[in-house]
């Protein structure tokens, strides 16, 4: 019993210790740092993700960095100052304009004044120098990657050395000074001596320098060693590029054929439309020279078809170049002059285009730019808070309602389980007044109830068990009583009903006509019939109307004996319940057994029904 009492303090301590506003307050908090903190680590998996790539894959490091929302708020300052410097390079490398990169200069000086990440202050140098160059400040660019090479010899990064003077050498070649732009690629090449498809590059880079200088000789030397390793590095591109560069020096030099078989052999390693459109121009170019005229008309037909793919306005002058020689070659000469025309077009395109980007013009665009998205970043910044508020509202009204709704149900729960305390605290006071007389008062009921009419002792006989047990538990301490108590509750209705008058007997001392005329009316009042009614509906939901439904020849006697049927009682036990005779039980079920056709004498009459209604 304290058991229960026990279970009832602390149901309501749970219930009524956890207040609905500080319950809410909590949550909101608990919920605001986990949208927080897994904003945050999203974003700095997508960064760090974004840096891992973007060397081997710059335009997937854009894919992640295009994922990050509002990096400027969302990320730490150093974050946010990586994230500078990733989408700088992967843009530079992925041939974006980076002109209007401004915001890498904060993060250059930045780094310059703190001086304590070399390798951070080697990127952010050398692709400031890169925005520099792209703007054409050919001077602070070069003294960007001076900066920058600095800041990566203190790391003793020869990749990165080595990249910054690539990047010094193409600045040189841009101004014309071949011979000092050699010296640097090979300074990187040196460099890059463990990497066999770095080294491969420069001396790609090497190779192309000697070109202006007509020095082919040198250049096919390059080629050659370059060639060897990106073949040996297993670069399927980088050793197209050799076959395609060497192939173009030997056109340049007038050795069509040589320059045929390079091309066609680099065409195998084509891989994406632009390159594709370039070999297009290079084979047109060379069966022109070769005056080859079914080649000719053929790349001159796929230049045709290239031109809506080409977004590259220089592509698109050599295309038309190309194209009017072509018409020209075979006498069209309005086809000639078209191209002509829309070469023409294309160049004064180009020459406006560069003309009219001003310096200022760039800085004002940035500027607008810059206060367009801080003012937008500010109204979706508004939105997503108020969202979040009434995302917050929501789940908190949900809370409340769940609290309570959990409330009302521990209360009712907790007044079920007071009324069964307080019955089974009676009970026990009843037991524990009788303590002292009651194997007097067992010996009496014992001979009472030997006089009742023998036709219920067969019905009574489940209670003399009952009646011997509580006589055995009565012989045990007072702690035994409670598995008494527990048996009498957990009995069904009727024979509670039947116990209580034993007890009010004893209690009172009535006389055993009393006791037979009150066992008679509880037993008229819920027969043991009906009992078993209430648990075959409780184990075959709606079967028994099924039965009447499915066999409608039944008698109520024959409709009673099938449901009798399914608790494997014996006739004997069915007479005694149903209050008629062993024969008239036996003859029932005979009747059922042809009324329901079950073939085989003796056969189970539940199973045959079960069978009947579920198994067809």
């Amino acid at each position: 019993m304290n058991i229960i009492a026990d279970y009832l303090r602390t149901t309501d301590f749970v219930v009524t210790g956890l207040r609905p506003a500080r319950a809410i307050i909590i949550i909101f908090l608990c919920n605001l740092l986990f949208f927080t903190s897994c904003g945050d680590s999203h974003n700095g998996e997508l960064l760090r993700k974004a840096m891992s790539v973007v060397e081997t894959d710059p335009e997937l490091s854009l894919a992640y960095l295009d994922s990050i929302e509002y990096p400027e708020n969302t990320l730490s300052n150093e974050q946010y100052r990586q994230y500078v410097i990733t989408d700088v390079q992967a843009k530079y490398k992925t041939f974006r304009d980076i002109k209007d990169e401004k915001r890498i200069f904060e993060v250059q000086s930045y780094y310059n004044r703190d001086g304590n990440n070399p390798e951070m202050t080697a990127l952010a140098n050398l692709y400031s120098g890169c925005v520099h160059e792209e703007n054409g400040e050919n001077d602070a660019a070069m003294n960007d990657y001076n900066l920058a090479f600095n800041a990566a010899k203190i790391v003793n990064d020869s990749l990165i050395m080595a990249r910054i003077l690539l990047y010094k050498g193409g600045l040189l070649s841009k101004q014309g000074l071949y011979l000092e732009s050699i010296k640097k690629y090979e300074e990187a090449a040196a460099l890059c001596s463990s990497y066999a498809d770095k080294k491969a590059s420069c001396y790609l880079a090497i190779g192309n320098r000697f070109l202006p200088l007509n020095n082919y000789d040198s250049a096919f030397y390059y080629y050659d060693e370059g060639l060897e390793l990106a073949r040996n590095s297993g670069d399927s591109s980088l050793y197209g590029k050799f076959l395609h560069n060497i192939g173009l020096t030997y056109l340049e030099t007038n050795n069509y054929d040589t320059a045929a078989k390079y091309l066609r052999e680099a065409r195998e390693f084509v891989r994406d439309t632009a390159q594709s459109v370039k070999f297009h121009l290079t084979f047109a170019s060379l069966y022109l020279s070769m005056n080859c005229k079914d080649s000719i008309n053929h790349y001159g037909g796929l230049l045709c078809g290239d031109i809506d793919k080409v977004d590259d306005d220089l592509m698109l002058v050599n295309i038309y170049d190309v194209l009017s020689n072509i018409a020209l070659y075979n006498n069209r000469y309005d086809s000639a002059y078209y191209y002509v025309k829309k070469y023409s077009e294309k160049v004064v395109d180009i020459t406006e285009d560069r003309l009219s980007q001003s310096v200022y013009e760039i800085q004002q665009k940035y500027d607008y730019e810059k206060i367009r998205n801080e003012y937008q970043s500010k109204q979706i910044r508004s939105q997503r808070i108020g969202l979040l508020l009434l995302f917050f509202l929501i789940i908190s009204l949900l809370v409340m309602l769940f609290f309570s709704i959990r409330l009302s149900n521990k209360r009712k729960e907790a007044l079920v389980a007071n009324e069964r305390l307080r019955d089974s605290e009676i009970d026990k006071a009843k037991l524990m007044g009788q303590k002292d007389s009651d194997e007097k008062t067992i010996s009496m009921l014992e001979n009472r109830i030997s006089q009742l009419d023998r036709k219920n002792i067969d019905s009574l006989q489940k209670y003399w068990d009952e009646i011997n047990s509580l006589k055995n538990e009565i012989a045990k301490n007072n702690g035994d009583m409670d598995r008494c108590i527990d048996l009498l509750r957990n009995a069904s209705n009727w024979q509670i009903s039947f116990v209580n008058n034993l007890l009010t007997i004893v209690n009172y001392r009535q006389d055993a006509g009393t006791i037979v005329s009150r066992i008679k009316s509880d037993l008229l009042t819920d027969t043991p019939f009906n009992v078993i009614m209430e648990i075959f509906n409780n184990e075959y939901p709606g079967l028994a109307i099924q039965i009447k439904n499915r066999y409608p020849d039944l008698t109520e006697t024959e409709f009673k004996v099938c449901i009798l049927s399914f608790s494997q009682l014996s006739s004997k036990d069915m007479s005694n319940i149903l209050g008629q005779s062993t024969n008239s039980i036996n003859s029932a079920r005979s009747n059922i057994r042809s009324k329901i056709n079950i073939e085989r004498t003796g056969g189970d009459i539940s199973k045959h029904i079960l069978t009947e209604l579920f198994n067809k």
